[in-house]
């Protein structure tokens, strides 16, 4: 693909961006094959945790974070949607369970990692077929989002692709056009 200046990035290396800029990655300790992702700029950290779940043996190592990034629904996969043996109100029920557990997940890890501020994100996304578009319905009837997401002591931000946040200014940007 014309690709040049490769380089395999290893767990807990640490690996410097610039100055007083770096990046670190950390293994889930769950089913998942994914990565925890550590931003630290400048003693400001943006800890990703995706769809990796928590770690609770690098809390301690990470320390208090700024931002939690975290997925805070499921959908990606076909299932439930796409088992034959499993009825569609069952399937509905099981969609509904998958996205409060994402956010039950999410409010647990600002809890671990002291977060100030939680970005569910990694959840807007359509099956871009058309012949996918029941499925879209499906997920997006499910979803519990992210501006419905509250969490004690923590600001969230409801951000939608395109959208900025000032962190200075504590002030949202919303885009106008998507």
């Amino acid at each position: 693909l014309g690709f040049k200046n490769i380089k395999a990035l290893f767990f807990r290396e640490k690996y410097i961006i610039a100055e007083n800029f770096f990046a670190q990655f950390y293994e889930p300790i769950s089913n998942f094959n994914d990565a925890i992702f550590l931003l630290n700029f400048d003693g400001f950290k943006l800890l990703n945790i995706n769809d990796a779940g928590i770690n609770y043996n690098i809390a301690k190592e990470v320390g208090k974070v700024d931002v939690l990034a975290s997925a805070f629904g499921s959908g990606a996969s076909g299932f439930p949607l796409c088992w034959d043996n499993i009825k569609e109100n069952e399937s509905k029920k099981i969609l509904k369970n998958q996205f409060k557990s994402r956010v039950h997940l999410l409010k647990k890890a600002v809890k671990i990692y002291q977060a100030d501020y939680a970005f569910p994100f990694a959840s807007y996304f359509a099956l871009v077929n058309k012949e996918h578009s029941a499925f879209n319905r499906e997920i997006f009837e499910a979803k519990i989002l992210a501006d419905s997401i509250q969490i004690r002591d923590c600001k969230v931000l409801d951000l939608l692709p395109g959208d900025s946040y000032e962190f200075k200014n504590e002030q949202f940007f919303r885009a106008k056009d998507r």
